[in-house]
C-alpha cells in the first residue's frame, strides 16, 4: 500500500486518533498532578579498592590492593562492598533508627524497604536503593519518601551505618591482626636462631667464613696460573726451535755424527734429565708454597744448579775422549746444545707442573661452587626470617594503633541535603516525572490511536471513497456530494444553503437522462442499499435543482417505512400516496408546491394500513404512466434495497440513482442491492456517493490546537485540585 493510503487513513480516521491520545493525555496529566509525589535523595559512598587487612597482616611482601593481585578486577572488589552494604541487619537498624512504619503502624520488613521495583515504590511511596556507579569506586545510596526530610534522612543513615560497619570489620580485624602478630613474634625469633646456628655450623664443616673472598683468590690464582702456561707453552716451542737450530749446525760437524748415538741413548744423561725434571717440579711447588728466601728453596736451588753442572760435564765427557783436533766453534755449539737440553727438560717439567696447578685451582673451585650451593637456601632462609621478623615487629605497632583508632577505606564523600528552593527541589522528585510522563503518553496515545485506526480500516468493509466505489460496483459516480456541515435547522433551505452540496448537483440531470428522453419527460428513482445513506435528501436535492431550471417536477415519497420529503420541505401532515392509490382523493387534491419553481411534492400519507395490491409494482407504474405526461420529471423516493420492497420499486424509475454513503455502506450490502435490481429488471444509471469527505491536514491541526487548549484546562483544574490537597493536608 502507498504511503499516500496511510495517510488518507489517519486524516480519515483524526477524530479517533485525537480522541484516544487526548484521553491517555489528559488521564495521565490529571494523574500526575492529583498523585502524592515521591522524592529521591542520594549520598555517595567512596570506597578503596585498597583492602586495610592486607596492609594490617601483610606488609610489603603482600599486594595492598587487591586488583593488582591479576586474578580479581577493581569491578569484583567493589561488587563485593556492594553484597556487604545489602544487609538485612543494616536496613533493619536504619528502620530502627528512623522509625519508619507502613499504612498499618507496622514497620517496614527488609525485604520490602531494600532496593523495591518501580511499582512497590509507586504504592508504599518509601525505599531505599543501593547501586554502584559505574566505573568508579562510588557507591550511591538512595531514600525514596514522599517526605524530602524522610528520603534525605534514608539516605544518610544507610550510608553512615554502612561506614561504620566497615569501620568496625577494620577495628575487629586489626585486634585479631595484632593477636595474631604477637604470637607469631617469638616462633619467628626461634626460627631464626636455628637458622643462623644451621648456616653457622656449616661454615665451619666445610671451613668456609667468606666464599666470595675464596672464590676471588682462586679465579686470581687461576688468570696467573694460566698466564704462565700461556707464557711456558711459549719458551718451551722457542726452545724446541733453538734445540733443533743447533742440533742441524752440530750434524754437519762430522765429530758430532760420530757421537750423537751416544749422547741420546747415555744411562748418566737420561737419569740427570729425570733428576733435572723431578727436582724442577719440587721447585716450582715449593716457590708456591715458600718464599724466595726461605732454606729450603734455597737449598732446592743450589740442588738444582748441581744438577745442571754436572749435566753439562756427562756431555763433555763424550766428546773429550776424541783425538782429533777440535776447534772453538765446535765447543760453542756443544755448549748451547747442553744448555738447550737443559732448558728443554725445565720448561717441560715446568709446564706439567703448571697443567697439574691449573686443574688443582678449577677443582677447588668447583668445589666451592658445590659448597656455596648447598650454603645458599640456608643464607635465604635466614634473610626471609630476618624479613619476616622485622615486618612482624613494624607491623605490631600498626595493628596497634589500627585497633586502637578508626582505620578504614569507606568514606562518605557527599550526603543528602533537602534544597531550600522550592524550584530545586523539583529536581529531586522522583514521580512523577511530568514531562517524561507526558511524552510516555504522548508515544503511548499515538501507538494506541494509529494500532486502534489501522484495525478500524482493516475491520471497516463500507466503501469510503468515489473511486473505491466506482471500481467495485462497476458504475459510474454521477456527483459526488461532501460532507455536511453542523446546521441549525436542518432543512431543505439550508442544504441548499450550502454551496458545495449545490454545485454538486448541477451536471446530474444532463449526465443521467437518456440522449433518445432528451426532450420527453422522466421517472427519477432514488434509492440505496440501507438505511440512513441519505437518499430522501438527494432526492429532495435533485428536485430542487431541476426547479430551479424551469422544469415542471413531480417529487413522490414512495418511502412507506421512513417517510422524510415532508419533514425536509417542513410541510404539513396531510393525504398523500396512500390516500391516492386507495382512491379516497386525487394527485391534485394532495400535492402541494414547494421550492422554487413548479416543483410538487407528494406526501407519504397518513393512513396507517396499506395492502400490497394497491402499492404493487404494476399499480404504481400504471399510476405514474397517466400522471407522468403533466410534468417534465417525476422524482422517487424509495425505500432501501435491503427493506424488501426497494428493488421492485426501483424498476419503475427510467433513471435510477444508487445512493452510496461513504463509510456507511457495506460492500456486499451494495453489491447485493445492485444484483436485486437487476434481477427486478432495472437498471442503474449511477452512483450518487454522499458524505464524501476531503481529507486536509487543516482541520487535523485545528482540532489539535482544540485539544491542547482543552488539556490546558485540564492542568489549571488539576493544579488547583493539587494545591487544595496540599492545604488539606498542611491545615491551613
Amino acid at each position: 500500500m502507498e504511503l499516500k493510503r496511510y495517510w488518507q487513513i489517519i486524516l480519515k480516521r483524526h477524530r479517533t486518533l485525537l480522541w484516544i491520545v487526548g484521553v491517555i493525555l489528559a488521564t495521565v496529566i490529571l494523574g500526575s498532578l492529583i498523585a502524592t509525589p515521591v522524592y529521591m535523595f542520594y549520598a555517595n559512598v567512596w570506597i578503596k579498592t585498597t583492602d586495610p587487612k592486607v596492609n594490617l597482616v601483610g606488609g610489603t611482601n603482600l599486594p595492598a590492593d587487591l586488583a593488582s593481585l591479576g586474578i580479581i578486577s577493581a569491578d569484583l572488589v567493589m561488587y563485593g562492598q556492594l553484597a556487604m552494604i545489602k544487609n538485612f541487619t543494616l536496613v533493619r537498624k536504619v528502620i530502627d533508627d528512623l522509625g519508619l512504619k507502613d499504612r498499618k503502624g507496622q514497620p517496614y520488613s527488609e525485604r520490602a524497604l531494600l532496593n523495591p521495583n518501580y511499582f512497590d515504590l509507586l504504592i508504599q511511596k518509601i525505599g531505599v536503593k543501593v547501586s554502584l556507579l559505574q566505573n568508579t569506586q562510588v557507591i550511591q545510596v538512595q531514600g525514596f519518601s514522599s517526605s524530602p526530610e524522610e528520603a534525605a534522612r534514608i539516605a544518610n543513615r544507610m550510608a553512615a551505618e554502612f561506614v561504620d560497619l566497615y569501620n568496625s570489620n577494620i577495628q575487629n580485624s586489626a585486634k585479631k591482626a595484632y593477636q595474631f602478630i604477637q604470637e607469631s613474634i617469638p616462633k619467628c625469633s626461634d626460627r631464626l636462631r636455628q637458622a643462623e646456628a644451621e648456616l653457622t655450623q656449616y661454615k665451619i664443616d666445610n671451613h668456609v667464613n667468606n666464599i666470595s673472598y675464596l672464590r676471588e683468590k682462586l679465579l686470581t690464582s687461576l688468570v696467573t696460573i694460566k698466564d704462565e702456561s700461556d707464557t711456558n707453552d711459549r719458551e718451551v716451542a722457542e726452545s724446541e726451535k733453538r734445540h733443533e737450530e743447533i742440533k742441524a749446525k752440530l750434524k754437519k760437524i762430522p765429530e758430532f755424527r760420530r757421537h750423537s748415538m751416544e749422547l741420546r741413548n747415555n744411562p748418566t744423561l737420561s737419569y740427570l734429565r729425570e733428576k733435572l725434571m723431578d727436582l724442577e717440579s719440587t721447585l716450582a711447588s715449593t716457590e708456591v708454597k715458600l718464599t724466595p728466601k726461605h732454606p729450603a728453596a734455597q737449598q732446592f736451588r743450589a740442588s738444582f744448579t748441581k744438577l745442571k753442572e754436572e749435566y753439562g760435564k756427562q756431555v763433555a765427557k763424550i766428546f773429550y775422549g776424541e783425538t782429533s783436533q777440535r776447534n772453538n766453534f765446535f765447543d760453542t755449539l756443544l755448549q748451547n746444545l747442553t744448555e738447550s737440553e737443559i732448558n728443554l727438560v725445565i720448561r717441560t717439567s715446568r709446564q706439567q707442573f703448571i697443567r697439574q696447578q691449573l686443574i688443582n685451582r678449577q677443582t677447588e673451585l668447583d668445589e666451592l661452587t658445590k659448597i656455596e650451593t648447598k650454603m645458599e637456601p640456608l643464607i635465604r632462609k635466614v634473610m626471609a626470617l630476618q624479613n619476616n621478623l622485622n615486618n612482624l615487629m613494624l607491623q605490631e605497632q600498626v595493628t596497634r594503633l589500627a585497633s586502637e583508632l578508626s582505620l578504614s577505606n569507606a568514606m562518605v564523600v557527599e550526603k543528602a541535603a533537602v534544597p531550600i528552593l522550592a524550584s530545586h527541589l523539583k529536581k529531586a522528585r522522583w514521580f512523577p516525572k511530568r514531562k517524561i510522563l507526558v511524552m510516555l503518553a504522548l508515544f503511548s496515545g499515538l501507538l494506541l490511536g494509529l494500532t486502534v485506526i489501522f484495525l478500524q480500516e482493516y475491520l471497516d468493509d463500507s466503501l469510503s471513497d468515489p473511486v473505491e466505489a466506482e471500481g467495485f460496483l462497476d458504475l459510474p459516480v454521477l456527483a459526488s456530494l461532501p460532507e455536511l456541515p453542523p446546521l441549525e435547522a436542518y432543512t431543505l433551505e439550508a442544504v441548499m444553503g450550502y454551496l458545495p452540496w449545490t454545485q454538486a448537483f448541477w451536471a446530474l440531470p444532463d449526465m443521467v437522462k437518456a440522449p433518445e428522453q432528451a426532450g420527453g419527460a422522466g421517472v427519477w428513482a432514488v434509492t440505496s442499499a440501507g438505511a440512513a445513506e441519505g437518499k430522501s435528501l438527494v432526492a429532495a436535492s435533485l428536485g430542487w435543482v431541476l426547479g430551479i431550471t424551469g422544469q415542471r417536477v413531480l417529487l413522490v415519497d414512495l418511502n412507506f417505512t421512513h417517510p422524510t420529503l415532508t419533514s425536509l420541505w417542513q410541510a404539513p401532515s396531510g393525504e398523500g400516496v396512500r390516500e391516492v392509490l386507495q382512491g379516497t382523493t386525487t394527485l391534485a387534491a394532495c400535492r402541494r408546491q414547494v421550492g422554487p419553481g413548479e416543483l410538487y411534492l407528494v406526501p407519504n400519507g397518513q393512513v396507517e394500513g396499506i395492502l400490497w395490491p394497491q402499492w404493487a409494482p404494476p399499480v404504481l407504474a400504471e399510476w405514474l404512466a397517466a400522471e407522468k405526461a403533466d410534468y417534465d420529471a417525476v422524482i422517487l423516493d424509495l425505500p432501501a434495497i435491503g427493506e424488501g420492497e426497494g428493488a421492485p420499486l426501483a424498476a419503475l424509475g427510467e433513471h435510477i440513482l444508487m445512493v452510496v454513503a461513504a463509510n456507511h455502506t457495506p460492500r456486499l450490502q451494495a453489491a447485493r442491492a445492485l444484483k436485486q435490481i437487476q434481477r427486478c429488471r432495472g437498471h442503474v444509471r449511477g452512483v450518487v456517493f454522499n458524505r464524501s469527505q476531503k481529507y486536509e491536514l487543516r482541520p487535523l491541526v485545528s482540532q489539535a490546537v482544540a485539544t491542547v487548549m482543552s488539556w490546558a484546562l485540564v492542568q489549571r483544574l488539576a493544579a488547583w485540585l493539587a494545591s487544595a490537597k496540599a492545604k488539606l493536608w498542611t491545615g491551613k
